[in-house]
């Protein structure tokens, strides 16, 4: 395998290429970032007066980021139908 495909080919894959360091320090502090909300969401789970809609509202975020950033068409489109879509983009933008 050659370094390009290591480390560069997917950052540069979507409809707005990154560079390494830009996808790296994203995909790292939003996944920290899942970790903690993902736990949050189990204490909620036992205990549901504590951290309510703090799991949700981080995965809305993170959707909004996505959608925002004009990075992901391609494969929110395999997900979401044209017309939700542009729905949903027209109320966030």
């Amino acid at each position: 395998m050659t370094f390009h495909k290591i480390f560069l080919e997917h950052p540069q894959s979507t409809s707005k290429p990154q560079g390494y360091w830009s996808h790296f320090f994203f995909s790292v502090s939003n996944s920290l970032k899942g970790i903690w909300f993902m736990i949050l969401g189990i204490i909620h789970g036992f205990f549901p007066i504590l951290f309510p809609f703090s799991t949700s509202s981080f995965l809305i975020r993170t959707f909004v980021k996505l959608v925002q950033s004009n990075r992901h068409q391609k494969e929110l489109r395999k997900y979401i139908d044209e017309e939700t879509l542009d729905d949903i983009a027209s109320c966030i933008r």
